[in-house]
């Protein structure tokens, strides 16, 4: 039973993975106005269930020279709108270290990390309610990273994964020991 029930998450992970999703993290990337093109710092969304509601990105504009003034900016989108762009103050210091992606360095959608995160929970007996998504480079020479940190049904968490939006690589996890078996 366990395994057939693998074989459907696999069945439709593969159906989704087909095509973006229009409240994914990659739609929200693609509304955003073209002088974020390529300078996102970090994009977050909360309570999803697959999905959140908003996504929140942080941006910066300006010039990398510290001799021109630089700003961050906070867009937050929901379904596949803009829906506020500001200024964010004294952020620039936060992402000091944080290299800049945008949407062709993400092969591995809002919607496909979920699935792996719901294997993962599968293969661990635990039950996701909502998801807290979080995407960053940590540096220019890194791929950029989702932590998808899980939580039940009482709003506990009960873990999280660390994974490549590259590749879609798990590269760390906390809360679930047991990595799911893969059919042949």
């Amino acid at each position: 039973m366990r395994h057939l029930a693998f074989l459907l998450i696999l069945t439709l992970a593969s159906a989704v993975a087909q095509e973006v999703s229009p409240k994914g993290a990659v739609a929200a990337l693609a509304a955003i106005p073209p002088q974020y093109t390529g300078r996102i710092l970090q994009l977050t969304g909360d309570k999803g269930s697959p999905e959140p509601s908003q996504w929140v990105i942080y941006a910066r504009v300006g010039d990398d020279d510290d001799s021109s003034p630089s700003t961050v900016h906070t867009i937050v989108v929901s379904n596949g709108q803009v829906i506020s762009d500001n200024p964010a103050a004294n952020l620039l210091q936060v992402f000091r270290n944080t290299g800049y992606f945008g949407a062709p360095d993400i092969a591995e959608d809002s919607g496909d990390v979920f699935l792996t995160l719901t294997l993962y929970a599968t293969a661990n007996n635990k039950v996701v309610n909502t998801i807290s998504y979080k995407l960053v480079r940590n540096n220019d020479d890194s791929a950029p990273i989702w932590t998808l940190t899980a939580f039940d049904p009482n709003g506990m968490e009960i873990g999280w994964l660390k994974i490549l939006a590259s590749t879609g690589a798990v590269i760390d996890q906390k809360g679930f020991p047991v990595a799911p078996q893969i059919p042949n």
